[in-house]
């Protein structure tokens, strides 16, 4: 359906070892050096020259999107996306992700302290996925990639 899905290596593991991990589920992952001319896919992306992964997301955001696009920023830790949020990205991220609407997901259901799922059920701006809100956004994404 043209979607793509970049998911962010933490810290400590490499974009192969990710990418090995996906395709281990049975979903088909883009090498960074793969032609691909539909831009559909999975594709991994490294964190380990960037502060944050808020700031990792911030910039595939930045140099991969086109206005009228929606991007969701999924992840367990609550600090990650409040990071995302508070940032001061600058004009020229403005200008590259003018049109462009971003949610942000909590995945409390993972692994998050019932803290952070509290602080996320409060906060306006970021929703708080359930383990099944969750497997239906995965299954929506993923689910034209599994082989």
């Amino acid at each position: 359906r043209g979607s793509r899905v970049y998911v962010l290596a933490s810290r400590g593991r490499s974009v192969d070892s990710c990418a090995g991990v996906l395709r281990e589920n049975g979903l088909k992952v883009w090498d960074e050096d793969e032609d691909d001319d539909t831009g559909c896919g999975i594709r991994v992306v490294s964190t380990d020259t960037y502060a944050s992964r808020g700031l990792a997301a911030a910039h595939v955001i930045a140099t991969n999107s086109n206005p009228g696009e929606r991007w969701y920023i999924v992840d367990g830790d609550i600090d990650e996306l409040e990071r995302f949020r508070e940032a001061d990205l600058g004009e020229a991220y403005d200008a590259l992700t003018l049109g462009v609407d971003v949610s942000l997901q909590h995945a409390g259901y993972a692994y998050a302290s019932p803290r952070q799922v509290q602080r996320a059920s409060l906060d306006p701006h970021i929703e708080l996925l359930t383990d099944t809100s969750a497997r239906n956004l995965a299954i929506n994404f993923l689910g034209s990639y599994a082989r």
